[in-house]
């Protein structure tokens, strides 16, 4: 699917790996109705298969349907296509906040966790106006995209801890405009 007119840019930047690996997954959608993405259920077993742990065999095992809250799935299968490891107990979005190393200013694909109704969310980091970041995340009204999400919400910023960060990554502004993300369960 192509991104949107504002985010076009996004396309053309080579990195960082987790960012690259989202944009390729834009939008990727829940079946509506009574329906299974068998695409985002087979996540679990892709990452349980490169990370083999009980709790990677518990999480293949108890992910078996795209209704339960799959942001922080796809975050994981992000970090395991990008050769990295991914949190402990990767499905909870909080457990994002000990992923990599924490930063105070959030740049091109950090890893930023929001609190939310019920829970938390985690996505990436492509931008930000004056009050809003601009994430690309999954499970944001039930696909992959891109959508804003207030800065007085996020509780954490973590950078991957890359041996050479690449050269792309640093902040980007655009204009307070674009859906505000308000459904992320």
């Amino acid at each position: 699917m192509t991104l949107p007119a504002m985010y076009a840019s996004l396309a053309m930047e080579p990195g960082p790996k987790m960012l690259v690996e989202g944009l390729s997954m834009y939008g990727l959608m829940e079946v509506r109705g009574g329906g299974i993405n068998k695409t985002i259920v087979a996540w679990a077993d892709e990452v349980a298969a490169a990370v083999p742990t009980p709790y990677a065999n518990w999480a293949a095992d108890f992910y078996n349907d795209d209704k339960i809250p799959w942001c922080a799935l796809w975050m994981a299968v992000l970090s395991v296509r990008a050769g990295r490891q991914p949190p402990a107990k990767y499905l909870s979005a909080r457990e994002w906040l000990n992923y990599g190393v924490p930063v105070t200013v959030a740049m091109l694909g950090d890893v930023l966790v929001f609190s939310r109704d019920g829970g938390a969310h985690v996505a990436l980091y492509v931008g930000e106006d004056d009050h809003y970041y601009h994430i690309l995340g999954g499970n944001q009204g039930d696909a992959v995209n891109i959508m804003r999400k207030r800065k007085t919400d996020c509780i954490g910023i973590r950078r991957p801890a890359y041996k050479q960060t690449p050269f792309n990554v640093r902040r980007v502004f655009f204009g307070a405009t674009g859906a505000v993300s308000s459904n992320e369960a």
